[in-house]
Formats: structure tokens, C-alpha cells, sequence
């Protein structure tokens, strides 16, 4: 359903006079993890919801660490950590 509302809306735009460079982030098969935060018992540990968040963002995403640059290149340094497929139901 998403695909389909998503190319509906990319259809519109590009009818749009004016609007260009349409691009969406949705992929077709990608897989999609939705996490509920038991805010009572972050809490009791003293944790942040927006600490967790930031947590499972580096650990599905990666996150840029530092970028060097020297001359006419440069150098981006990433962090990530992959999760088995398995370890996101027990998060």
C-alpha cells in the first residue's frame, strides 16, 4: 500500500509545474522495525527515550563519525554496528 501511495504522490509532483528532482527514500522489500519504548521502566534506569532512539539509529543505520579532508579528497569515517535479523525481536 505504501508503494502504491507513494507513487501516486510521485505522479502528482511530477504533473507539478515547477517541482523537480521527485525521489523518495521508500524501497520495495526493505525491511521495517517498529519499537516501543517502556518509558516507565527507562525511566527507573534512568534512560532517555531519545537516548534509545539514538541508539537503535546507529545500531540499524550507522552514523558518520568524522569526515577528513586533505587536498582535492576526502575521507568520510562511519560507525555502524549490524543486528542478526533475529536480535530485533528481543530488543
Amino acid at each position: 500500500m505504501l508503494e502504491r501511495l507513494s507513487g501516486e504522490v510521485r505522479n502528482i509532483m511530477a504533473a507539478t509545474p515547477g517541482v523537480v528532482d521527485i525521489d523518495t527514500t521508500s524501497e520495495p522489500g526493505k525491511p521495517e522495525v517498529q519499537v516501543r519504548i517502556n518509558r516507565a521502566k527507562a525511566a527507573d534506569l534512568g534512560v532517555a527515550p531519545a537516548d534509545i532512539a539514538l541508539s537503535l539509529r546507529t545500531m540499524v543505520n550507522g552514523d558518520k563519525v568524522t569526515k577528513f579532508k586533505e587536498g582535492s579528497w576526502a575521507l568520510m569515517l562511519g560507525l555502524l554496528r549490524y543486528l542478526p535479523l533475529t536480535s530485533y525481536s528481543s530488543l
